[in-house]
């Protein structure tokens, strides 16, 4: 294990921060508030970075905010916050973003998981309209529908982090396992909007 400037743990398979308190207000629709990196006392914490373009992208991005604080003659002020979906299904998006002299210099996106689930894999389907999710064979509302699940289900997906995919109307879909086969269910419509799953009780 390498630790890479500020607090952040890499290896070869992702890169953990945990939570820390005082968090900035004023959070985007779907996403928490950014955070500062630096923590010493975790009480939770996610793994990022599950290909090599996510793990050379960061590495991009801390180059990037290294030298504008060194053209600046100040110290980089490193923060990161998670989309809703982390805590929700236990994949989802961190954003990281680097500051100088208060502007943001440079930001980057990479996957991120849960690394203490609740229930391994295991997922419940909680939509709010209707009786449940429709199973479609693509990941768009104009795919044909495959199968239903009813308010209530529970599916297992398979592998971490899950398989997710946003359509171009800002709809993130869900890869899962169906009928000895994969289809792909509505997870959000929208940003911040409800989430159609939970962690298994």
């Amino acid at each position: 294990m390498v630790r890479v400037k500020p607090y952040l743990f890499c290896l070869a398979i992702g890169c953990w921060l945990g939570a820390t308190p005082g968090a900035i207000a004023n959070p985007e629709p779907g996403w928490e508030p950014w955070r500062p990196n630096e923590t010493e006392d975790d009480n939770w914490s996610f793994s990022a970075g599950f290909s090599n373009l996510e793990l050379g992208g960061y590495m991009d991005y801390e180059y990037t905010c290294t030298q504008a604080a060194t053209a600046a003659g100040q110290e980089p002020v490193f923060e990161y916050r998670l989309n809703s979906l982390v805590k929700a299904i236990g994949t989802g998006q961190v954003q990281y973003r680097c500051l100088v002299n208060d502007q943001v210099v440079a930001q980057h996106t990479s996957t991120a998981t849960l690394n203490d689930q609740p229930s391994r894999g295991c997922l419940i389907v909680q939509s709010d309209l209707g009786t449940g999710l429709n199973v479609r064979q693509e990941p768009t509302v104009a795919a044909p529908v495959v199968g239903f699940l009813s308010n209530g289900s529970q599916i297992m997906v398979t592998g971490s982090p899950a398989y997710l995919s946003e359509d171009t109307t800002g709809r993130t879909w869900l890869y899962i396992p169906f009928q000895q086969d994969y289809a792909w269910t509505s997870v959000m419509a929208e940003a911040g909007g409800h989430i159609n799953y939970r962690f298994c009780d």
